[in-house]
C-alpha cells in the first residue's frame, strides 16, 4: 500500500504520467495500478487537511531541485548539495531532497559572481 502523499509525489515528481502513456492498454492490471496511485494522490492534494503549516514545496516553477540548480549555474548536484550544507545556498527538506527557490537560485548566482569579481 502507498500512502496518498507519496502517491503524489511518485505520480509529480517520479514520471509517472509519462510512464502511464508509455505503457497504457499493454497490461490492464498496471493501467489499474497507475491509475489508482494517480487517483490517491490527486485526492490527497485536494484534500483539506485542516492544517495551517505551510505544505512543503515540490518541484514546480518557484522550487528547483538540487540537479535543476546544478545544470543552470554550472556546478554538479554534489557540489550544490555542499554549498546547502555550508549555509552558502538557503533550501528547504521535502520528501527526501532539497528544493530551492528560484529566489534563493538568484542570491546564490550573485554571491558566486561575486566571489569571482
Amino acid at each position: 500500500m502507498v500512502p496518498p502523499e507519496m502517491a503524489r509525489i511518485l505520480w509529480h515528481n517520479g514520471g509517472l504520467d509519462d510512464f502511464r502513456h508509455r505503457v497504457r492498454g499493454r497490461r490492464p492490471d498496471l493501467d489499474a495500478l497507475l491509475e489508482a496511485l494517480r487517483a490517491a494522490g490527486e485526492r490527497w492534494a485536494s484534500a483539506d487537511r485542516g492544517s495551517v503549516e505551510a505544505e512543503a514545496p515540490e518541484a514546480t516553477p518557484e522550487w528547483l531541485s538540487t540537479s535543476e540548480v546544478a545544470s543552470r549555474v554550472g556546478l554538479t548536484t554534489r557540489a550544490v548539495v555542499l554549498a546547502i550544507g555550508e549555509k552558502r545556498l538557503s533550501a528547504e527538506w521535502s520528501s527526501g531532497r532539497w528544493m530551492v527557490s528560484r529566489e534563493e537560485l538568484e542570491h546564490f548566482k550573485a554571491a558566486r559572481a561575486g566571489r569571482r569579481a
